[in-house]
């Protein structure tokens, strides 16, 4: 009697098991219906906007720049993001750009790219700077490698190194970057050992806890440019992942000993902290966040200035000490800095 009551028992069980998983999967197969009709419907209307000339005009703040303007550059993407994701045809107008850094450019190819895997339909129109060092700076960055131009030449120069994108790590690209220093400020491999390092960790950071998903390859942007005046190489890296904060929230968050205290830290107050080592996990060994410790090392001796993190909703500013909390997020993080000549 008690075989038979633990047959049944075990009968049931699987039957409620398959009940579940097959409800599960009626309400999976629903979402991706739903989602495709979605699209077809959000995708049909972009061409009909398209053939009725609807565009909506986006334009950029004159300071195209999240180093100099960070407010408006954001809300400039967060518009276009916004009009994007409603199926709206845009024509992005640069044309009143007085002032631009490559940080700009690097973040519109990763929502370019950003749109692309999601296999979201767009359109998207534009024009260049009529400043003259604007559009120069447009010209040379290496943009108009990654998009369709009508008219439009990409230029080189001995002094840029121009936008280059990652999924993995690439010493090439990063021996190209350090190498600038070199041919510009007459720098040897021992000086620019913590920069090649530096670039190593960002990049590498990015490959290994930019995303959860296996079906989203991650995704790096770097850029160097050599500025005369300053006799400096001003170094760009954009990682489109989760963020430093989301990162530290996400990942570490359960397995920190002060997890209640990190969920309850702003963006920025994460940032530095996470820079600082401050973490410790169960086994009481630090959370020192791939890169970061080495980035502001670099940064304390010397060979690292002018360095900015934007991350999520934190703004920091080792070299002025300064840090805030944004208004709008900013998607991935962005580090920038300068090596000048010693």
């Amino acid at each position: 009697m008690k075989r038979f009551l633990k047959y049944k028992y075990r009968l049931k069980w699987r039957e409620q098991l398959y009940t579940k998983n097959r409800t599960r999967r009626h309400f999976k197969r629903k979402r991706k219906q739903r989602h495709i009709r979605k699209a077809a419907e959000q995708a049909k209307l972009l061409e009909s906007r398209v053939a009725r000339s609807k565009h909506e005009t986006v334009s950029a703040p004159e300071v195209f720049s999240f180093v100099t303007n960070t407010t408006d550059t954001l809300a400039f993407f967060n518009k276009i993001e916004n009009l994007l994701l409603d199926a709206y045809p845009i024509k992005i107008d640069l044309s009143k750009v007085t002032e631009m850094s490559a940080d700009s450019l690097l973040y519109l190819l990763a929502l370019f790219d950003r749109l692309n895997k999601s296999r979201k339909m767009y359109h998207v129109e534009g024009n260049i700077p009529k400043h003259k060092t604007a559009a120069d700076k447009f010209r040379h960055s290496g943009f108009l490698k990654y998009v369709t131009a009508n008219g439009v030449q990409s230029h080189t120069s001995k002094n840029i190194v121009q936008i280059y994108g990652g999924e993995k790590i690439e010493t090439r690209i990063v021996k190209d970057l350090v190498k600038l220093t070199h041919t510009t400020l007459g720098l040897n491999k021992y000086q620019t050992m913590h920069l090649y390092e530096v670039l190593i960790e960002i990049i590498n950071n990015t490959v290994h806890h930019a995303y959860r998903s296996k079906d989203i390859l991650p995704k790096w942007y770097a850029y160097a440019e050599y500025n005369e005046l300053e006799r400096s190489v001003v170094f760009t890296v954009l990682d489109t992942g989760l963020g430093i904060p989301a990162t530290v929230r996400r990942t570490w968050g359960e397995v920190l000993i002060d997890s209640v205290r990190v969920r309850r830290m702003t963006d920025s107050q994460l940032i530095i902290s996470a820079l600082d080592g401050k973490f410790r996990t169960q086994t009481n060994k630090r959370y020192r966040g791939r890169g970061l410790p080495k980035i502001k090392s670099a940064h304390e001796d010397g060979s690292l200035t002018d360095l900015l993190l934007i991350s999520r909703k934190g703004y920091i500013n080792l070299s002025s000490g300064t840090h805030q909390d944004l208004g709008v997020t900013f998607r991935g993080t962005l580090y920038t800095w300068k090596v000048v000549a010693q």
